[in-house]
């Protein structure tokens, strides 16, 4: 015979109380000492519980797509920020990332214009 301690909890009176399940019979034993201090166990309004969930998740896919649309603003912001420099080489005036300057490059600043770190302001 296979004997399985589990704690019961009836719903209808709001009790608590240890049983043993033998063979798909409930017996209930005690209630463990700790239960006048427990609070007595609410019924389930199945409707209200229903409701608090499809608002949960509807809280959830909302925030997500907060989440996408604050992603997308700050990529967007990155690419339009990304730096580029206005540099002659060889000759010709060509626009790069200015990640790609080297100190040999002659940059031209105006006004606005983020200075990479490395440069030399030569001329006013």
């Amino acid at each position: 015979m296979r004997v399985c301690i589990c704690v019961c909890i009836s719903a209808g009176r709001g009790a608590w109380g240890v049983g043993v399940t033998c063979a798909s019979k409930r017996v209930r034993v005690r209630p463990p000492a700790f239960a006048p201090f427990l609070p007595p166990l609410p019924q389930i309004d199945w409707f209200s519980a229903s409701l608090l969930l499809v608002l949960w998740l509807l809280h959830g896919l909302v925030g997500y797509y907060e989440y996408l649309q604050s992603v997308w603003a700050a990529e967007t912001l990155e690419i339009s920020l990304s730096s580029t420099a206005m540099v002659k080489r060889d000759g010709k005036w060509i626009t790069i990332d200015s990640k790609l300057i080297v100190p040999a490059d002659l940059l031209k600043l105006s006004l606005g214009d983020r200075v990479p770190a490395d440069c030399r302001i030569v001329a006013p």
